[in-house]
């Protein structure tokens, strides 16, 4: 799957998961996300995930980082 050229303004992520659990997200391509920061895969309160073989790229200084887990997320494996 391809993501590329999301959001406009602000800070804006590519794939946002709020709370999920058992996911994967594979083979993936991330390419120029938001204009003023945001993440590539965002996770919040997500549980027992996978994250393989993505790439992560874009727009010089308008991203803030490629994958980022946070509030209560747990046993997320990145991976390639």
């Amino acid at each position: 799957m391809k993501f590329n050229g999301i959001g406009s303004k602000g800070n804006h992520e590519a794939l946002k998961l709020s709370g999920v659990t058992d996911f994967r997200v594979s083979d993936s391509e991330f390419d120029g996300w938001g204009t003023g920061g945001g993440s590539g895969i965002d996770m919040v309160g997500c549980h027992r995930g996978e994250i393989n073989r993505c790439t992560f790229g874009g727009t010089e200084g308008m991203q803030a980082n490629g994958v980022q887990a946070k509030g209560g997320s747990r046993a997320i494996a990145i991976q390639h």
